[in-house]
């Protein structure tokens, strides 16, 4: 997920925020090799292996996207709380039939040099 600027300098609270926001994933400031380029904030988001997971993925975007809707843009992020409260969350994969194995995947990074690691 990105999350592009119009700024040509990093973004000290817009960071902070998207970091705050979702503080499981890893994200990324990309800056352009040309004079006038501007910034973008990359969120890294897991590959699903799993409807469960996907599920659970999609719940953690929302919430991230919620928090930063509240902080920048409070007025709209009240809006979209009372349609909320209102109607619920709209979760149309849990409509989907599927029978699916409950997996949850933990990511791991390697400790040392992996060049060194015998394989």
């Amino acid at each position: 997920m990105v999350f592009e600027t119009p700024a040509l300098e990093p973004d000290s609270q817009l960071e902070a925020a998207v970091l705050e926001a979702f503080p499981r994933h890893e994200v990324l400031r990309t800056m352009g090799t040309r004079e006038g380029s501007t910034i973008a904030y990359q969120v890294r988001l897991p590959y699903p292996v799993s409807l469960t997971e996907a599920r659970r993925e999609l719940a953690s975007v929302r919430r991230g996207l919620a928090r930063l809707l509240a902080r920048f843009e409070p007025e709209r992020f009240e809006a979209v709380e009372q349609q909320l409260g209102t109607f619920g969350v709209r979760e149309t994969l849990a409509q989907v039939p599927v029978r699916d194995v409950d997996l949850y995947t933990v990511p791991l990074r390697a400790t040392a040099d992996s060049s060194a690691m015998v394989h």
